[in-house]
């Protein structure tokens, strides 16, 4: 009975002195470790298991004596990968693994503030982690913790997949904002909310692109955009009887009181696109007591907008704006649409005077100084009265 009460003892008092010394202090810090049935404290229980074979079982006194130091052995390794193991094993050896690592449970993890100590125990089934943690220990799975990623951001072409090369601007949990070039790489935290402009606004060859990240809990992260490189758009306008209007050689013969509508496209480049859409400023006579125009609508799928302050007009004091927002135009896509025309009731057009002036301007994304420098757009001028891209063509449409 005295041999029973002795290994009893010794199996609970082994187990709690082991879960003690994997959390006690090293040096000068403290070792975050698992208070747990690990696969250490499986081979300390197994050592324990032959110790008490060879008492119980084991009459002989030799092979007692030889089961015995076998014991010894095996509960002397267990103790010692036990406290040992996490200082000379790397934390994602498949070895520390086993016998450093919950073998059933999930991780609970708590702190002690005063000493920022985290220990961690053993569940069955409850997660929860220190809301202070920083975002690499609550987006990272447990056992799996990553400090810093080195985020690689890159611009390609949307058809080619040829880099765009220039730069890109970047904001880490709406911090101020930083730039670096295509390809090359800085360093975030998992968790980090990361908000990209590729293009930085100063790429004169292809359209920004914002796009918003969380990083991921990973050493590494290449993060890639698809750009539209900008290209040249063709503005087609037909009179009433199917003819391309052509600068004073074909023309729309227009009286008073008429209203008409045009057929019109807008054809994009191959390979090419305005990816945010456009805004058309349609430009005519439609002041004073010589007005030629009552109206002029253009109609490509969009609605009435603000003309862009921008925008010079061509017409002089007599004339009038509207603008008009347009979808995106891309490769060698055709746009249909239409414009119409609605005529003075008194006044007929007169060449040159009762034209109508298209001009169309592309939409990009800008960084507005006014909101401390954020991403915003996609729109036809910026915070200072700027076009984000410039003009993306003109149309005559003549009449007389």
């Amino acid at each position: 009975m005295k041999k029973q009460i002795y290994a009893v003892l010794s199996v609970i008092t082994l187990l709690v002195m082991s879960s003690v010394f994997a959390a006690e202090e090293k040096t000068t810090t403290y070792l975050t470790d698992k208070i747990n049935f690990s696969g250490s404290v499986y081979i300390i229980i197994l050592g324990l298991a032959i110790a008490g074979f060879s008492l119980w079982v084991v009459t002989d006194s030799k092979k007692r004596k030889t089961w015995g130091t076998v014991s010894l052995v095996v509960v002397l390794a267990g103790v010692g990968l036990l406290i040992a193991g996490p200082a000379i094993l790397a934390d994602d050896n498949w070895f520390n693994n086993w016998f450093n690592k919950p073998v059933f449970g999930k991780e609970y993890t708590t702190s002690i503030n005063d000493r920022n100590v985290t220990f961690v125990y053993t569940t069955t089934g409850i997660q929860g982690t220190n809301p202070s943690n920083t975002a690499s220990n609550t987006i990272c799975p447990p056992g799996n913790s990553v400090e810093d990623t080195t985020v690689t951001l890159a611009s390609i072409n949307k058809y080619t997949a040829i880099p765009t090369g220039g730069t890109h601007r970047y904001s880490l949990n709406g911090n101020p904002a930083a730039t670096v070039s295509d390809a090359a790489t800085f360093t975030a935290s998992p968790g980090d909310n990361l908000k990209v402009l590729f293009g930085n606004e100063t790429d004169g060859s292809y359209f920004g692109e914002i796009e918003n990240y969380i990083i991921p809990c990973k050493g590494t992260a290449t993060l890639s955009k698809e750009r539209y490189q900008n290209g040249t758009l063709t503005i087609e306008v037909y009179n009433e009887e199917g003819n391309l209007i052509n600068a004073g050689a074909t023309n729309e013969s227009l009286a008073s009181g008429d209203v008409v509508t045009l057929e019109s496209k807008l054809k994009g480049q191959y390979q090419r696109g305005f990816p945010h859409g456009l805004v058309v400023v349609a430009e005519y006579n439609g002041t004073g007591t010589s007005a030629e125009m009552d109206d002029v609508i253009v109609d490509f799928g969009g609605s009435e907008t603000n003309v862009p302050p921008m925008y010079v007009p061509v017409m002089g004091t007599t004339s009038k704006r509207k603008a008009y927002s347009i979808p995106s135009v891309t490769s060698n896509q055709i746009l249909q649409g239409s414009v119409v025309i609605d005529v003075d009731d008194t006044v007929t057009p007169v060449f040159a005077m009762g034209n109508v002036t298209l001009t169309f301007f592309g939409k990009d994304y800008y960084i507005n100084e006014d909101t401390a420098g954020s991403f915003d757009g996609p729109q036809a001028s910026d915070e200072d009265d700027t076009a984000t891209f410039g003009t993306a063509g003109s149309f005559v449409i003549s009449l007389d």
